[in-house]
């Protein structure tokens, strides 16, 4: 066996050349965040406030029938041109605080304040991807589990998909009370129950333009968010489903990387959640024996987990083993390659947890 030649990365390790915009946003953000290179979350929130904020708050002001014309080419923006970088965004400044220790609050504008704008309501995402998925990993106790599902499967994601978005804080309440988290129970339901309050009001003030600005992002993201999950975990190991190096994967040389701070290399941050972005590459390359050893999923030129998502309920095999690197130079062949992804998209033991059964253990 021998080690396959990895491609050249060339996913960032500093932020891109600034735009005028980016230079003049700079001279505020600049001196008030912990790290420099992280003007890339402070530009991002200059452009949200300037460009997408107007918008929404302006959709209020119209009559419903300018609201449904205006609603395809709003949401198509604000996702198409946002919604990845928003999510990702909020995930990095989650795990990684972005403005120096006095203004620290500020933080919570590009956690709390606008994610709703994208359908993220701000008080249960620390909760579910914090203190839950981060300390369970995949295993058989974290509540977004891709183990025991099919991952290839459309009826077996639909029920995921389903179990989340319906019973989604019926569960995570239950974890996180059942392990003395009581405290993070009572600041996810009074917050996300002044967030929902706030929906119903908006949508008597203005039912359409709510419908577009804050319920259709809410439905939405439900799905974005779980095929997200799904994919970054759909090559699971059933003889170790638990071990990060054989149930996430890598995505090298790829847009996405750039749009959303080198989130494609998932693995890695299951590794080291508080690794800078900047610095992800970096810790591939070292990581990259360990990677070979224990066999992980690394694809190369993908456009992000989305397009993985839908090849896999496709079935499209043979566009996914195009993609992936063979780094341990143990599958020279398609046929070799595809073998090996599917024996990574079977489920653990062929049975899934009911919708409203609890996973953890007691």
């Amino acid at each position: 066996m021998h080690a396959a030649a990895l491609p050249v990365l060339t996913d960032p390790r500093q932020p891109a050349t600034p735009t005028l915009l980016d230079r003049l946003s700079d001279r505020v953000f600049l001196p008030l965040i912990a790290d420099p290179r992280d003007v890339i979350f402070t530009r991002l929130l200059t452009r949200l406030l300037l460009q997408v904020v107007p918008m929404a708050v302006g959709l209020f002001f119209l009559p419903a029938w300018a609201v449904g014309l205006l609603a395809f080419p709003y949401l198509a923006f604000v996702f198409a041109r946002f919604g990845g970088p928003v999510m990702l965004g909020l995930h990095a400044v989650t795990h990684r605080p972005l403005f120096r220790k006095p203004l620290r609050p500020l933080d919570r504008v590009l956690t709390h304040l606008l994610p709703p704008l994208w359908g993220m309501t701000p008080f249960a995402y620390r909760a579910h991807h914090v203190y839950m998925h981060h300390s369970e990993g995949n295993g058989h106790d974290d509540l977004s589990s891709t183990a025991a599902y099919e991952r290839d499967n459309p009826w077996h994601f639909a029920h995921y998909w389903a179990r989340f978005t319906f019973f989604g804080y019926l569960h995570l309440s239950s974890w996180l009370w059942r392990r003395g988290r009581k405290d993070a129970v009572l600041r996810m339901v009074l917050g996300e129950t002044v967030v929902y309050g706030l929906y119903g009001l908006l949508l008597w003030v203005n039912p359409a333009a709510a419908l577009v600005v804050l319920v259709l992002p809410y439905l939405m993201l439900r799905f974005f968010m779980m095929a997200g999950n799904w994919t970054e975990h759909a090559f699971v190991d059933a003889s170790d489903p638990a071990n990060d190096f054989r149930n996430s994967t890598c995505l090298l040389n790829t847009r996405y990387n750039h749009r959303c701070y080198n989130a494609g290399y998932h693995l890695i941050h299951h590794r080291l959640p508080g690794l800078h972005w900047a610095d992800t590459p970096a810790h591939f390359e070292r990581l990259l024996p360990h990677l070979v050893e224990q066999d992980s999923i690394v694809f190369d030129g993908v456009v992000n987990n989305q397009q993985i998502f839908w090849k896999l309920m496709a079935k499209d095999y043979d566009f996914l083993a195009e993609h992936l690197v063979d780094i341990g130079g143990r599958r020279p062949s398609k046929e070799e390659k595809i073998a090996f992804l599917k024996s990574r998209t079977r489920g653990t033991n062929g049975s899934f947890k009911g919708m409203v059964e609890r996973r953890e253990a007691a």
